[in-house]
Parts: C-alpha cells; sequence; structure tokens
C-alpha cells in the first residue's frame, strides 16, 4: 500500500486510512504528511515535519556631529522578532512495530523469536499516536535610543560618555496561546467534584483579566556607560572603562492546554493479542486541544512550568583599568584588570510544588527519619475524578503520603521559569606585551 517514492512530496493517506479519520490529522493543514513508520530492527520511514521561519524587521537610523573636541553619534535601534513555530512533526501519525505479536510465546525475550516486518504486514502495531501541536506566531519588540560623545578635553584627556535605554518587551503570541501563571489562590473548579477545597490552576494570557503577556513589560533598562585615556607621559597611557548592558532574552513561555496526543491502542489483554486497527488506528477520532477553554481545570494531575510574571530582564556591569607603556627595543606593555558583575540572570526554579523542608526532614535517613514515612500509600481523593484522566491521579486509588502532602497536591511537580535567581562573578588580570620586528612582522 505504501511506497516512498510515490509519496516523497505529498502523501494521499485516504488510500490507506478512511477519509473520516485523514480529515481530523492536524497535518492536512499542509496536504499531509507520511507517518513516521518504526520497525524494529529496520529503518524507520518518514521523520515528520518543522518549517519553523523566523522574519526580523529592523530599523537603525542614526546621525553624527562634529563641534570643536565633542564628536556626537546618536541612534535608535529598533526590531521586531517573528517566530513562525510550524511544529507539524507526529501530526501525520506515528506507528512502531516490534516483534511482539509474531512470537510464538508472549514471554519470551528471544532474539530468535518473532519479526517486527512480520507484525507490519499482519498490521499489527505495538505503539502508535498522533500529535496535535500548535502552530504559535511569537512576537518580540525591542527599542534602544542612544547617544555617545567622544570628548577630547586636552592632548592627555579624552572621555567616553554614552547612555542608552533599552525597552525590551516579553514576548506574546499573535493568538494568545500562551501560559500566563500558575494562580495558588484559585479555588479549582474541580473542587466540587473531589468533595474538598482543590487550590491552585493555570491561567492563560489575554483570559479572564490576565495580561496578553506571560510576564510584564520591563521598560526602566537605563544604562551608562564611562571610559577615559589619559597620557601619563609619551610613552604611558591609562586607561579605563564602565559600562552596564542588559541582556536580550528571547524566552518563548509556555503553551500548556494548546497540544494533545492522541495515543492507539495496540491490545485489549496486555499484549497477548492485537488489536488489529492499522485500517483504522484511531477509530474514536483524533483528540483536539482543549487550548484555554478548560482554565485552572488544564493540566491537573501533571506538571506544568509557567513563566515568571514579574520577570526583569537580566543585567552586567562591566569595567576595566589599565596601563599601555612602550619599553626600549619597540616593546609595547598592556596590564589590564577586567572585571564583570552579572544579576538577575533567569533560571527555573523547581521547588514550587514540593513539601515543606520539615516534612521531607521525616523521610531523611540522615537525619533521623524514614523513607516508608514518604512512600506510605494512603487513600487518593482524586481517583476516577473526571478531570485527572491520563494521569496516576486518575488511575491509582492510593497514592504515596509525599505526592498528597504537596501544597498543591493536585499537580505534581511545577517550575517556575524565568526566576532571577542567578549572579556571575569575574575577575582578570591580563598582560600583552608586543615586540616589533622589521619588515612587518609582530611577536
Amino acid at each position: 500500500e505504501w511506497s516512498y517514492s510515490d509519496y516523497a512530496i505529498g502523501f494521499d493517506s485516504t488510500e490507506f486510512w478512511p477519509s473520516s479519520l485523514v480529515d481530523q490529522m492536524p497535518s492536512e493543514a499542509i496536504g499531509g504528511l507520511f507517518p513516521v513508520v518504526n520497525i524494529e530492527q529496520f529503518q524507520s520511514m518518514s521523520r515528520g515535519s518543522a518549517p519553523n521561519r523566523n522574519r526580523i524587521y529592523t530599523v537603525q537610523p542614526n546621525v553624527s556631529l562634529n563641534r570643536g573636541n565633542h564628536n556626537i553619534r546618536s541612534g535608535l535601534d529598533l526590531r521586531w522578532t517573528n517566530v513562525f513555530n510550524e511544529n507539524y512533526n507526529n501530526s501525520g501519525g506515528n506507528i512502531s512495530f516490534t516483534r511482539q505479536f509474531t512470537r510464538s510465546n508472549i514471554t519470551t525475550t528471544s532474539e530468535l523469536e518473532g519479526n517486527a516486518f512480520a507484525s507490519f504486514l499482519l498490521g499489527a502495531p505495538s505503539s502508535g499516536f498522533v500529535d496535535s501541536n500548535p502552530k504559535p506566531h511569537y512576537q518580540w519588540f525591542f527599542a534602544a535610543p542612544w547617544i555617545q560623545d567622544d570628548w577630547r578635553i586636552s592632548n592627555k584627556l579624552t572621555l567616553n560618555l554614552g547612555f542608552r535605554w533599552d525597552i525590551n518587551g516579553s514576548v506574546t503570541e499573535e493568538n494568545n496561546m500562551l501560559n500566563y501563571a500558575f494562580d495558588p489562590t484559585i479555588v479549582n473548579p474541580v473542587s466540587g467534584r473531589v468533595g474538598m477545597p482543590v487550590m491552585g490552576g493555570i491561567r492563560f494570557a489575554g483570559v479572564d483579566g490576565a495580561p496578553d503577556r506571560p510576564w510584564k513589560l520591563d521598560k526602566d533598562n537605563w544604562q551608562g556607560r564611562v571610559g577615559m585615556a589619559y597620557s601619563i607621559n609619551e610613552k604611558t597611557v591609562f586607561r579605563a572603562g564602565y559600562g552596564k548592558y542588559f541582556l536580550n532574552p528571547t524566552g518563548q513561555g509556555n503553551n500548556a492546554g494548546f497540544s494533545k496526543t492522541t495515543n492507539l491502542t495496540a491490545s485489549l489483554d496486555n499484549n497477548q493479542t492485537p488489536t488489529y486497527v492499522l485500517s483504522n488506528p484511531w477509530p474514536t477520532g483524533i483528540q483536539t486541544p482543549s487550548g484555554s477553554a478548560l482554565g485552572p481545570l488544564t493540566f491537573l494531575g501533571l506538571s506544568p512550568n509557567y513563566s515568571n510574571p514579574d520577570f526583569v530582564v537580566p543585567n552586567v556591569h562591566q569595567f576595566s583599568v589599565g596601563i599601555q607603556r612602550e619599553l626600549p627595543w619597540n616593546v609595547s606593555l598592556d596590564m589590564t584588570y577586567a572585571g564583570s558583575r552579572s544579576y538577575d540572570l533567569e533560571t527555573g526554579f523547581g521547588a514550587v510544588n514540593e513539601p515543606s523542608a520539615a516534612f521531607q526532614a521525616q523521610c531523611d535517613v540522615t537525619l533521623g527519619g524514614s523513607a516508608a514515612f514518604c512512600n506510605q500509600l494512603i487513600t487518593n481523593p482524586f481517583y476516577q475524578v473526571p478531570g485527572f484522566e491520563g494521569t496516576t491521579r486518575f488511575t491509582n486509588p492510593t497514592l504515596s503520603r509525599f505526592e498528597l502532602s504537596r501544597p498543591f497536591p493536585a499537580f505534581g511537580g511545577i517550575t517556575q521559569n524565568q526566576n532571577n535567581i542567578g549572579k556571575l562573578t569575574y575577575d582578570s588580570a591580563q598582560f600583552v606585551a608586543n615586540k616589533r620586528w622589521a619588515k612587518g612582522v609582530t611577536v
């Protein structure tokens, strides 16, 4: 049925799967994709498609002015960055075949039993899925007016004075396909189903009063620069400089709720017999993402990531002091101290939803505790509660005391990204000697 040479450019999957199923494939938006087919011990076919595109528009006007001992330059740096993340990948289907269903005994692990290609010919996949991913259009806006004055005060002293103001906009998405933050104050709507208050939930950008960007616009990024060069005598020059700079973060936030994976059911009896579903691997259809429609019910029982809504742009202070000296025999010597201090560097913080230190001490054998205390299974209040489908909170009647002692037990571990908790210190002593030889050779 499949000919890679025939369908290398396009794949008319209606020749293999029912048109009612093919019409639901997310890849149909680009004319269809050949499905990824993995056959154990054989070469895989296809690899999906992710044609990401970047478009950056810039305008950088500037002007120069000479007045006496002043050389003044000024300008404006404007940038509008667009990223089109068209992640189709497994949206045309991903199906795997192993030797499992062609072995004489399902419990054997013998390399001599079964053949994955035979399983493929039988139409008996071991697993498979279809991804429905968002196709976000991320945008950043950046503006930075600046001015620089090189001021020759005298034959011995020159000053370099500068100022720059960066307006570094946080990411936005054209259709608000972004999470805003995890809100610990929300009384989650699932509370009524659980029969007790359940706190916390994901919010969405541009929904229910939330801003349209995952963190605030940072507008107070003022930067001063100053430098000097002073001629102590004909053979000795003293130089020093300082500048403050802001980094250019390009974080894209998070899209919880805007992706969905539809898995096929390969067997109904623990892999003893296949369901033989290759002719229609997803008979109940392809599931579509809920987007922001579920509100705080999104990602229940899972481990969401979100961006720090109070994130600020990291900055670095750079400075140097040095002396350049001309020595005999055409040798010049530079001795410089250079350093920097970086603040508010961004990193992730994964302890948002961890049990307290006092609780965890009871599980730490080095502190006199017992691991059994945290691992003890207790009644799971979220068992079979609608909204938790596809998670251990839905399927397991009991959970560990550790899991249910989280501040927000309806969720797993939670990570806050874009945290300004990093610092970097750099110091250096630099020595450079140059010897000029004849005929343009320098050592």
